[in-house]
């Protein structure tokens, strides 16, 4: 595996582990709060940030 590819693997799962931390930590707080609805501005934002690691590690695989 090039070093680019091991890089975009590691970002793609380092995301996941992002979301899941971060749905727990809604999980524990009042989501209709400030820290939920910021927390959950913030998995619109990963979520599109895996989507857009996942596009370029198919473009690069593409090369």
């Amino acid at each position: 595996m090039e070093p680019e590819e091991e890089f975009l693997e590691n970002a793609v799962t380092m995301a996941f582990f992002a979301r899941q931390e971060i749905q727990q930590f809604l999980a524990w707080t009042n989501s209709s709060g400030p820290y939920g609805q910021a927390a959950a501005a913030l998995l619109l934002k990963l979520d599109n940030l895996t989507s857009e690691l996942k596009a370029l590690r198919r473009q690069y695989g593409e090369e």
